[in-house]
């Protein structure tokens, strides 16, 4: 997914999210809650050859998110070679800094190779990225590189870590209603040592036009791409909406905080399909 950040996932919104989509939207809490689930595979992916991992479905999606910036150093030794970060065009950011889309997501349903889910909440962080020439796929330009994506289920958790997107796999969410902002609340995600904690605000009434389109997410470990999955999106409405995001444990993210004016849509499908190794 891309900042669309699946780049996971970005849906493409008219606010400039790059693609890889991503959606999520929990009913307002009077008090904290957690949903915990198994956590397996919470160590990086070992394989620094190419994998053909199975391909996923998300329907019936709701996300909140947005677009951040974080200092181009941080993803030293992180980027394939061939690589490069996309540039922030945000004027209050740091100098040579890049886009980091973050977003957090709910689904009714999903599959798995077929295979049938329920609902689901996912999250995911990634870098909006321009390939390398070999890496490319022709037409296709909203391209994004996971540092982070969590599932609650644990098939599709396997899924994500299979296809190696950065640190990725099952994970928890808590949920908190933020008693002093009708409307706002704070979701964490937490994958092993990682965690990506989103303070969402209230959404405005202004309603955003959203293009549904093909995007490509790169599956990175240690410096090499282990997978290419190309994402179709398709439906959807969005809002904007306010947005804080912090991480600790991330790879390229530890330590990150930032708050824009992001979004959040609804009534979306994502499909994703993984492609051959580049020859």
């Amino acid at each position: 997914m891309s900042g669309s950040a699946l780049a996971l996932f970005v849906l493409m919104v008219a606010v400039g999210l790059a693609g890889c989509a991503s959606n999520h939207s929990l009913p307002s809490a009077t008090h904290s809650s957690t949903t915990s689930v198994p956590t397996p595979g919470v160590q990086p992916v070992s394989v620094m050859g190419p994998v053909l991992g199975p391909s996923f479905e998300l329907s019936d999606c709701r996300n909140r998110g947005g677009s951040f910036s974080v200092p181009r150093s941080n993803l030293d030794g992180i980027l394939p070679e061939g690589f490069e970060a996309v540039a922030s065009t945000d004027p209050t950011a740091p100098p040579d800094s890049v886009v980091v889309y973050a977003i957090a997501v709910s689904c009714a349903a999903f599959r798995v190779n077929g295979t049938e889910g329920k609902a689901v909440e996912l999250a995911y962080a990634e870098v909006a990225v321009t390939p390398s020439t070999k890496e490319s796929v022709p037409g296709i330009t909203d391209c994004t590189m996971p540092l982070f994506f969590v599932a609650t289920d644990e098939a599709l958790g396997a899924a994500l870590h299979a296809h190696g997107l950065g640190l990725a796999g099952t994970g928890t969410l808590g949920t908190t209603a933020i008693e002093t902002s009708p409307g706002a609340r704070t979701d964490s995600y937490t994958l092993g040592d990682g965690s990506l904690q989103f303070i969402f605000g209230e959404t405005t009434p202004d309603t955003l036009g959203v293009t549904g389109g093909d995007f490509m997410l790169y599956g990175v470990q240690g410096g090499h791409v282990v997978s290419r999955l190309q994402g179709t999106s398709e439906g959807g409405t969005a809002h904007y909406a306010s947005a804080m995001v912090q991480s600790t444990g991330v790879p390229g993210l530890t330590g990150f905080r930032d708050a824009a004016l992001g979004f959040g849509a609804s009534g979306f499908s994502l499909h994703f399909r993984p492609l051959a190794p580049a020859p």
